[in-house]
């Protein structure tokens, strides 16, 4: 092996763990996360419920009742006086009077707008109900919805951070109303009128007929009322068919076994005396597999590996060259363009079945890349380049 010594720097490790929760052997881990299943029990049941419904009906409010009243009753009457007899009857003669023209009115119409309010406690319980029995209500008194404003009110209580306490929803609404408009005022006019002149006679005794009307109280029944609008309830209980959601997570378990060659994982770059680039072959085993302590089936096996890339480079995804798959086993061939640190992670996702649920398992392990760039770099014999590999070559665990 030729000895060489960095001209610039040291390669320098970068790499994040995110939290992982795992059963973790020496190299080879699983992803708690997905060890689990959800099995779906959710059904149909039959329950009482209560169905709000009704209707507006028109109906006559019988206001009738017995009312005191007074009648009159005619009762002749009379006497002999002396009375004028007419000799020369009476005329008219026509005089001038001052008459009243009483003024002149038009009706017109114009448009009257009001708003009501309907208030929610918070912005996720609005369900328009409240709003739409106020447009019915305003409906039902000729009112026509012009449309609607909603006006969140917030707690200033706590400047920097507002606390919602309620929505308004402001609703509109308009109807026509009549009034009268006097167009022309009133005035006096000279008119000309005949005038009664009395008539010219002599006394004579006749009969003076007194006969008159005379008041009397009576209990009569009196027929009134008037029609409403009124709301006839239906609500009731009724026995539906409700869907029911329900489950439960099932546990998937497993024994997996991880195989790699060769120990040391170079880039393509490094090619053996054929030219044969340098490369890496992994193979994982899946068996005693059950899910929700059933026994289930390996139906598909995927592996890619994440290269964290050295000097701050970033990550890079590597999918296999080739694959194989036979029964629960799977072998994939990865090359490599560039190096990665001892954190790289080849993943293996799992998908299994057991006729009714289907998971898909996460298998993890690091292996490192190991490279090496001649630009910039001079051949130092007294110095020997350090490589990585990973923790183990081969390990099964069981979950």
């Amino acid at each position: 092996m030729k000895k060489l010594s960095v001209f610039a720097a040291l390669f320098t490790l970068i790499f994040i763990f995110s939290s992982l929760t795992a059963y973790a052997g020496q190299w080879v881990n699983v992803d708690t996360n997905t060890t689990k299943v959800w099995v779906d029990t959710s059904r149909y049941e039959t329950r009482r419920v209560w169905v709000q419904s009704g209707y507006w009906d028109r109906v006559w409010v019988d206001t009738s009742h017995w009312e005191t009243r007074t009648e009159k009753v005619w009762v002749e009457s009379g006497y002999y006086k002396d009375v004028w007899v007419v000799d020369v009857p009476g005329h008219y003669e026509t005089v001038t009077r001052q008459v009243w023209v009483p003024p002149v009115y038009k009706t017109r119409t114009r448009t009257k707008y009001t708003t009501k309010t309907a208030r929610y406690t918070t912005k996720t319980a609005r369900d328009w109900g409240t709003a739409k029995a106020i447009i019915n209500s305003m409906k039902n008194q000729g009112w026509t919805f012009e449309g609607s404003i909603e006006r969140p009110v917030y707690d200033y209580t706590n400047p920097r951070k507002p606390k919602l306490i309620r929505v308004d929803i402001d609703l509109s609404f308009s109807r026509k109303v009549t009034y009268k408009v006097k167009v022309k005022n009133g005035y006096y006019k000279t008119v000309k009128k005949k005038v009664w002149v009395p008539e010219q006679g002599h006394w004579e005794k006749v009969w003076v007929d007194t006969s008159h009307w005379e008041t009397r109280t009576v209990r009569v029944w009196v027929e009134d009322g008037y029609w409403k609008d009124v709301w006839v309830d239906t609500s009731h209980y009724e026995y539906r068919q409700v869907w029911v959601q329900s489950g439960y997570w099932a546990p998937v378990n497993a024994t997996v076994t991880v195989s790699k060659s060769p120990t040391y994982i170079y880039t393509k770059w490094h090619v053996d005396e054929n030219k044969v680039p340098a490369s890496m072959t992994i193979t994982i085993t899946v068996s005693n597999l059950t899910m929700d302590k059933k026994p289930a089936s390996v139906s598909k096996i995927e592996a890619y590996h994440v290269i964290n890339r050295y000097e701050g480079k970033g990550q890079e995804t590597i999918y296999p060259v080739s694959s194989s798959m036979s029964g629960s086993s799977a072998t994939f061939k990865f090359e490599y363009p560039h190096a990665g640190d001892k954190n790289s992670l080849v993943n293996f996702l799992i998908t299994v079945s057991n006729g009714t649920q289907t998971a898909k398992i996460r298998v993890y392990a690091p292996v490192p890349v190991n490279g090496f760039q001649t630009t910039g770099m001079v051949v130092d014999r007294d110095v020997t380049p350090q490589f990585d590999r990973s923790v183990l070559d081969s390990e099964t665990i069981s979950f």
